[in-house]
């Protein structure tokens, strides 16, 4: 889900690159991104709480998190989970993109735009879409 915007600029360029270079002409690569709306509607905040088992760990855990919205359409939620084996932090970040710059982004590595979608069963795109899937096609 929406992986691609977790990665650095430079991450992203060198899975475009990988991609571009393992396909044949024309195959198709479809993937989906967190649109700018997904950013607008992110909430700076700080959290936590106490759960007898769930997402983070099977077993008892305190999860305090702190949501930041950073330039450039980029977000960032900390993590951390405290269980009595220990402490583990994560930093989950993601890049949110418009319609287009990921356009731009892929065309750059060389990709042509087939066809873009508000998720990646195929849902029509609009300016509210959440997510933005692009189907790429290498030329």
């Amino acid at each position: 889900y929406c992986d691609y915007g977790a990665l650095s600029a430079d991450n992203r360029k060198r899975v475009m690159k990988n991609a571009f270079s393992r396909l044949r002409s024309g195959g198709r690569f479809l993937l989906d991104v967190c649109s700018r709306n997904q950013y607008d509607a992110f909430t700076e905040s700080q959290t936590w709480e106490v759960q007898d088992g769930g997402f983070w760990s099977a077993e008892r855990y305190y999860c305090l998190s702190a949501n930041r919205k950073y330039r450039e359409n980029t977000t960032l939620n900390q993590v951390l989970v405290s269980t009595r084996e220990g402490n583990r932090a994560y930093y989950i970040w993601n890049h949110c993109f418009t319609k287009e710059d990921l356009i731009s982004e892929v065309e750059s590595a060389g990709f042509h735009a087939l066809a873009v979608f508000g998720d990646i069963a195929g849902t029509p795109y609009t300016e509210d879409s959440m997510t933005i899937a692009i189907l790429l096609e290498k030329p």
